[in-house]
């Protein structure tokens, strides 16, 4: 997985599948994701619950951009990836490539939060999708979209996330 955030989702793979290995990757700074002025109270509360949702056995967190996932899984392969990270270009464009190099053939990597229209939110635009699309035109990865969630304000604002088979 890529983007920990407050691992709850990582927590829920580790429950999916308590006989797998699970890499969680995400870069640990003084700042709270989404809350960057946080008091330190909610500072310590972020990482705390952070902290208990990855403490399982099957679990291993890493801090590390990554930039350097290749370097650091250079030994390793695998058969699914979870990227949820920056969702902008360039990161999200590194983000994948790196996953499509790491997995194995016919693996699955999925992308969360892909915009397929030209519009905006905070933090999210259709960067994703735009390099998924280029990745499947180089017969890298085969694409596949599932609806996330149709925002009820505005019909048109749907989020979906990719599943990727690789070639």
């Amino acid at each position: 997985e890529i983007g920990t955030c407050k691992a709850k989702f990582t927590n829920f793979i580790s429950l999916l599948f308590p006989n797998a290995k699970i890499y969680t990757i995400d870069v640990v700074k003084d700042t709270v994701p989404y809350k960057p002025n946080a008091s330190k109270q909610q500072k310590i509360s972020f990482f705390e619950n952070r902290d208990k949702n990855l403490n399982k056995n099957n679990i291993i967190f890493k801090n590390l951009h990554s930039i350097h996932i290749g370097k650091e899984f250079s030994e390793n392969s695998f058969d699914i990836i979870w990227i949820d990270g920056d969702h902008l270009y360039p990161q999200v464009a590194i983000d994948i490539f790196q996953s499509i190099k790491l997995a194995k053939k016919n693996s699955i990597i999925c992308v969360d939060d892909i915009i397929i229209g030209d519009y905006k939110t905070a933090g999210h635009n259709n960067d994703s999708y735009k390099c998924l699309t280029y990745f499947e035109n180089m017969n890298l990865i085969k694409n596949y979209y599932i609806n996330k969630r149709a925002r009820k304000r505005n019909f048109n604002e749907k989020k979906y996330i990719s599943y990727g088979i690789v070639n």
